[in-house]
């Protein structure tokens, strides 16, 4: 297998810089233990590459980034705001349809391509987009697990998936996202999750960890990786473990089985186009929402109810992994003050719920 995403994703961001179309936002960072997992709280200082004007002026101050930086989806949506402030009310906005060439990676097979996230807490944070439109809340298929194997297996890092606004989606243009971590030990549940791994009596399907207070589903990843398999292969097997947890999430943990049939009715819908699609389209209702982690040794799905702890601070996917972004320091001590366990416990779905 040609190895190119690395190399790739190194000349993009050299080029994107020159050319002005990434920023990087400054963040200071406070790890906080919580049940023995060293959760790492960012807070947001300001952007490290200011955006400028036609004349070459700033066109931010250093203090702050243009606009608030929506931690529901990473640093995704102050980039999506900033892309498509201008589009007409009534008309939900797609950055992804046409996407800005100068955040260009590569294509990635099947029918993806990846792009470099214009406003990033983490240099080197990825899109996986589908080049067609296709929902945000659809389950995944066989090709986006497909597509994000093929980035995670040469680009070591987090996968990570927000389906729907509750679960810290900002647009619903289909789209998973990749940051490099040094490796899997580098995520801070994933100490607990490999101790769960290793109590169980039974090594295969679905299974949860006791230290964390919401539901979930994890199922393993070791085996699936080989020299001799495809990406296509790997993706395939990816998605029946995917679709496993989505069944012990209805299953085991209670989300009831009528949203399941809705939502997975309407995932097979055809898709509709991103051009002058009304925002407020029922047939996109999610029933569902969840946020999805994915890394080469495991994969774990977590239902969702709310966006926000306390109406105000955002978590998305890597909240789960064990990385909160705060907007400011009342934010972060807010969550020190509150524990980041009760935080997710609160977004997601408590065990006695």
């Amino acid at each position: 297998m040609q190895l190119w995403l690395a190399d790739a994703v190194a000349r993009a961001v050299v080029h994107a810089r020159a050319k002005g179309a990434i920023f990087g936002i400054e963040t200071t960072s406070t790890v906080v233990l919580d049940h023995g997992i060293p959760f790492l709280v960012r807070i947001v200082s300001s952007l490290r590459d200011k955006p400028v004007n036609e004349q070459g002026e700033s066109a931010a101050s250093s203090e702050e980034p243009p606009g608030p930086v929506d931690a529901a989806d990473g640093a995704l949506g102050l980039a999506e705001r900033a892309a498509t402030s201008h589009v007409e009310l009534g008309v939900f906005p797609d950055p992804f349809l046409p996407y800005e060439e100068d955040l260009y990676v590569g294509d990635v097979p099947p029918a993806h391509v990846c792009l470099l996230n214009k406003f990033n807490v983490v240099e080197g944070h990825l899109l996986v987009v589908t080049r067609a439109f296709r929902e945000q809340t659809h389950l995944l298929d066989s090709g986006d697990c497909t597509a994000i194997w093929h980035c995670l297996r040469q680009y070591p890092g987090l996968g990570f998936y927000n389906s729907g606004k509750v679960a810290g989606a900002s647009q619903r243009h289909k789209h998973l996202q990749l940051i490099p971590v040094a490796g899997v030990e580098a995520v801070p549940i994933h100490e607990k999750v490999e101790e769960a791994a290793r109590s169980r009596e039974e090594q295969t399907g679905c299974f949860v960890v006791p230290a964390l207070p919401f539901k979930h589903a994890i199922i393993g990843m070791h085996d699936l990786y080989s020299e001799s398999k495809s990406d296509a292969e790997i993706g395939a097997a990816m998605h029946s473990r995917y679709m496993q947890l989505l069944h012990f999430t209805i299953e085991e943990l209670g989300v009831p089985a009528s949203s399941w049939m809705a939502w997975e009715a309407r995932s097979h819908h055809p898709p509709a186009s991103a051009v002058g699609h009304p925002a407020n389209d029922s047939e996109t209702a999610h029933p569902f929402p969840y946020n999805l982690l994915l890394t080469s040794n495991w994969m774990m799905l977590v239902p969702r109810r709310h966006e926000k702890f306390l109406g105000d601070i955002s978590v998305n996917a890597l909240g789960f992994a064990g990385f909160l972004l705060a907007k400011n320091e009342s934010q972060r001590d807010l969550i020190v003050k509150h524990g980041p366990l009760k935080v997710l416990a609160q977004v997601g779905i408590p065990w006695n719920h």
